[in-house]
């Protein structure tokens, strides 16, 4: 028969155990949010290039925020399909940040448009690689 104490002492330590693998995992959800938190960096940093030497020293940001976006595309993968409820909770949320991202860019204008063929040149080619990551993401993330 257990003690009393090594009762509590074991649902305790179960407890954590549930807790801790239930925190844990990697969901649909979480990884939804990454991408918009790296989208929502790669504009900013976008956004913040005035002339040819700011574009150039974005590259190794930029670099960073698509490798983190690559690897949560393979993250995705790895997951497999979410729920119906999941993915209609994803699309909302991606939705939200579209409009607000959309409603900023306008109010904002767009800078490096008037910094000149180089900058434009360099400016379209993170676009292109940002483009090109977001397509390895599955459909679900921006219906």
């Amino acid at each position: 028969m257990m003690q009393p104490g090594s009762t509590l002492a074991t649902l305790s330590a179960l407890l954590l155990a549930v807790l801790l693998v239930g925190c844990g995992g990697d969901s649909h959800e979480k990884a939804s949010e990454e991408v918009r938190r790296e989208m929502d960096r790669f504009f900013a940093v976008m956004g913040s290039v005035k002339d040819e030497a700011g574009a150039r020293a974005a590259g190794a940001e930029i670099d960073e925020i698509l490798a983190k976006l690559d690897g949560l595309a393979q993250r995705y993968e790895a997951m497999g399909e979410p729920d119906e409820e999941t993915r209609k909770k994803i699309a909302e949320q991606m939705a939200r940040f579209s409009d607000e991202k959309q409603q900023a860019y306008e109010a904002g204008g767009n800078e490096f448009g008037s910094a000149g063929p180089e900058v434009i040149a360099i400016m379209m080619d993170y676009m292109k690689r940002f483009s090109e990551v977001l397509g390895r993401m599955p459909p679900y993330v921006f219906e």
